[in-house]
């Protein structure tokens, strides 16, 4: 889909992560994603196989995922985004349920996503239920 713009590219993204699978096509050879240290995936994930690997994780972490997108700012073309996204769910070692909010840094390169940063609403909320606490 040659004639995309950047903003429709994420949104395919999204919606494809949304359902499990990634859109391996538009990544870009650099891409990253860092999430923050104290979240039980966190780290720096690199390349495709970084993406599948956070990927299990956070489906190893929580179960009953729902993330929906609040909004995306950015021109159509432009290099970086930013989203708001809400993500509910249950920690798969306690059960208990969340819902927060993760704002998301989105950043372009010769057409390509290259890199992901997250900030997660509460992160120490997040690490707790995760943790299973």
């Amino acid at each position: 889909m040659s004639n995309e713009t950047n903003r429709q590219k994420l949104e395919r993204f999204f919606h494809a992560f949304h359902y499990g699978t990634i859109q391996s096509e538009l990544m870009h050879p650099d891409f990253l994603v860092e999430e923050a240290d104290a979240l039980p995936y966190g780290g720096v994930y690199r390349g495709l196989r970084g993406c599948e690997a956070l990927a299990r994780k956070i489906s190893a972490t929580w179960s009953d995922i729902e993330i929906t997108t609040q909004f995306i700012l950015g021109n159509e073309n432009a290099d970086q985004f930013a989203a708001m996204q809400r993500m509910k769910g249950r920690s798969r070692r306690s059960g208990t349920p969340f819902d927060t909010t993760v704002f998301e840094l989105w950043s372009f390169r010769d057409g390509l996503i290259t890199e992901v940063r997250p900030y997660y609403w509460d992160t120490k909320m997040m690490a707790d239920i995760g943790a299973g606490k």
